[in-house]
């Protein structure tokens, strides 16, 4: 998407393309089948193997600590390289960082 001139996201590049965004439409509507399925087979699979408490917290887990990464590492510099290109802010990343952490920061009202 940040490729593509007709759909929204965050950040767009200076350089888009036609034909990936042609290529994106195409197996867009397949993508969260073909990803529901393989889900449910890794499933199947992993219950044969295991009691279902413990599919739960292995589950839990691994599903958590990326959610945890991503909170922390991932989505505060796209937020900040979204609002930068937008000029929407004025200021550099540490102190951005800390308003994003801070739980009365008024920097994201309009986000």
């Amino acid at each position: 998407m940040f490729y593509t001139a007709n759909w929204g996201w965050h950040v767009k590049s200076a350089y888009q393309s036609q034909t990936l965004e042609s290529f994106m439409l195409i197996i867009e509507p397949w993508c969260m089948a073909v990803l529901w399925g393989i889900a449910g087979i890794a499933i199947k699979f992993v219950l044969a193997k295991v009691t279902l408490w413990r599919f739960i917290s292995m589950g839990s887990l691994r599903l958590l600590l990326p959610l945890l990464f991503g909170n922390l590492l991932v989505v505060p510099p796209k937020l900040y390289a979204e609002m930068t290109y937008n000029s929407d802010l004025n200021m550099n990343f540490w102190p951005f960082l800390q308003s994003f952490f801070s739980t009365n920061s008024d920097v994201f009202a309009k986000y």
